[in-house]
C-alpha cells in the first residue's frame, strides 16, 4: 500500500463508519500512522460546514485534521497541476480546477488518490487512483 490522499468524498464514509473504508484506513494508520488530506479537501470541507452551521461536525473535523496530515500547495505540486491542466485541456477531458490541484499534489508526493470518482481522475495521466468503498 503506497501513502494516500483521502479525496474529499471519501471523508463521509470514513467519518460514517462505513466498514470497508474504515478498514482501509487504518490499515493505512497501522503503516504510516496518519492518514493524508490536501488542502483543498480541508477548504472544501470547511466551506460546506461553515455554509450550514454544522458546528458540532466542524469539531470533529477539526479532530480528525489535529491527529492525521494536511498536505499542502506547494510549488511542486502547483507545477504538476498545471501540467495536468494543459494535458486535458489539449484533450477536451477538463475537470474543475479543484479535483486538478489535488491531483497535483498527489503526483508531487507520489500519492495514490482514493476517491469514489476514480473514472473522473482516471483522465489523469500517471496519477494513481483507488476507491475505497469498491
Amino acid at each position: 500500500m503506497s501513502p494516500a490522499i483521502l479525496d474529499t468524498d471519501m471523508l463521509m464514509p470514513l467519518f460514517k463508519g462505513m466498514s470497508k473504508v474504515t478498514e482501509r484506513a487504518q490499515q493505512h494508520r497501522d503503516l504510516y500512522g496518519y492518514l493524508n488530506i490536501t488542502i483543498i479537501t480541508y477548504y472544501e470541507v470547511m466551506k460546506g460546514h461553515q455554509y450550514v452551521g454544522a458546528h458540532e461536525r466542524q469539531k470533529i473535523f477539526d479532530e480528525f485534521c489535529r491527529l492525521n496530515n494536511v498536505i499542502v500547495l506547494d510549488q511542486s505540486a502547483c507545477k504538476q497541476a498545471a501540467q495536468v491542466y494543459a494535458d486535458l485541456r489539449r484533450r477536451g477531458k477538463l475537470i474543475p480546477d479543484a479535483d486538478i490541484l489535488i491531483a497535483g499534489i498527489a503526483l508531487a508526493g507520489g500519492y495514490t488518490l482514493v476517491t469514489q470518482n476514480v473514472r473522473h481522475f482516471q483522465r489523469i495521466t500517471g496519477l494513481k487512483v483507488e476507491n475505497w468503498l469498491s
